[in-house]
C-alpha cells in the first residue's frame, strides 16, 4: 500500500488510558498535549477527552498523520461496569496506567487491560510505570512486568511531572496503531513472519536482534511479532525496562509449525 507522491495519509485513533484513581492520567495527557504539569488532583469524572495530531513514517507508504483522541477515564472501579460500553466503543489502543510508587495502583489497571483485551483481542496496549520520580517499589516493578509479558504489552517508566519518557509513550503508540491499521492483513504469514519463528526457534531473540535480522522498521517487527503470539506461533521470553525507561522484550518461538507459505510469499522465501 502506498500513498501519491507528496500526499500525507490521515488516520484517527481513540486511544484510551486505563487504570485507577490518582495515578496521573490526566497528569500525563497533560503533559503530553500541553507540556505542563500541575500537582493539584482534581477527579476525573466519567471520560475527558483530549485531541493531538502526530505524524508518524510507516514503511511501503510514507507519511502518516494520525488524529489521537485520548480518553482520560475515571479511575473509579465500581464504575467499570456503567463505563466499558462507552470507553470501549471503537478503540484503537490502551494506555494502562498505574503508580509505580503504590503496587495497589497495578490491580485496577490489571482489571481494565483483561477486559479489554478479552474484548478487542489484538489492540495494542502499552504499560505506563507513572510516577518514576518517586521512590519505586520493586514488587510493583515485578507486577508490571508480569503483566506486560502476559499481554506482550511494551512497558515503560514514565513521569508526568519530569516528562520522562511521556512523549515516546504516546507516539510509539501512533506508530504501532497506524502499523496495523495500514500493514496487510495478518492472516497473511510472509516470509519475514517465518524468518521471525526461524530465528526464535534456536534461541530467545531480542526485539533489536529481530530488527537487525529482518531488516525491517521497528513498528513493523512488533507487528509481526505481537502477531506470531496471538496465533501461537511466539511467545514473549522476557520483559524488561532499559535503563533510560524504555521497553525491552525478547521472544521464543514456541514450536508451533509454520504452514507452508503460498503464491507470492512462497515466490518469495525461494528468492532470498
Amino acid at each position: 500500500m502506498g500513498s501519491p507522491t507528496g500526499q500525507v495519509l490521515h488516520l484517527k485513533a481513540k486511544v484510551c488510558l486505563l487504570g485507577g484513581l490518582g495515578v496521573g492520567k490526566t497528569s500525563l495527557v497533560r503533559r503530553y498535549v500541553l507540556d505542563e504539569f500541575d500537582d493539584h488532583y482534581v477527579i476525573t469524572l466519567g471520560a475527558k477527552v483530549t485531541k493531538r495530531e502526530v505524524d508518524v513514517g510507516i514503511e511501503g507508504v510514507g507519511p502518516v498523520r494520525v488524529d489521537l483522541t485520548l480518553w482520560d477515564t475515571m479511575g473509579e472501579e465500581s464504575l467499570r461496569p456503567t463505563l466499558t460500553d462507552i470507553v470501549l466503543h471503537g478503540i484503537k489502543g490502551v494506555l494502562g496506567v498505574c503508580d509505580v510508587s503504590d503496587r495497589r495502583s497495578i490491580g485496577p489497571m490489571a482489571s481494565w487491560i483483561d477486559l479489554t483485551s478479552g474484548l478487542r483481542p489484538g489492540i495494542p496496549v502499552q504499560i505506563l510505570a507513572n510516577k518514576s520520580d518517586l521512590p519505586r517499589k520493586e514488587q510493583a516493578m515485578r507486577d508490571v512486568l508480569s503483566l506486560g509479558r502476559r499481554h506482550a504489552a511494551p512497558c515503560y517508566l514514565t513521569s508526568a511531572k519530569t516528562g520522562d519518557n511521556v512523549t515516546a509513550a504516546f507516539e510509539d503508540l501512533a506508530l504501532r496503531i497506524a502499523t496495523q491499521a495500514l500493514s496487510e492483513s495478518e492472516s497473511r504469514l510472509d516470509p519475514a513472519s517465518l524468518g521471525i519463528v526461524v530465528e526464535t526457534s534456536v534461541k530467545p531473540r531480542s526485539f533489536l536482534e529481530l530488527v537487525v535480522s529482518t531488516g525491517l522498521p521497528p513498528a513493523s517487527v512488533l507487528f509481526r511479532a505481537e502477531s506470531l503470539v496471538r496465533r501461537g506461533f511466539l511467545r514473549v521470553a522476557s520483559m524488561d525496562i532499559g535503563p533510560d525507561g524504555r521497553p525491552l522484550l525478547s521472544f521464543a518461538s514456541t514450536g508451533k509449525t509454520f504452514p507452508p507459505l503460498e503464491g507470492k510469499a512462497a515466490a518469495e522465501t525461494r528468492n532470498r
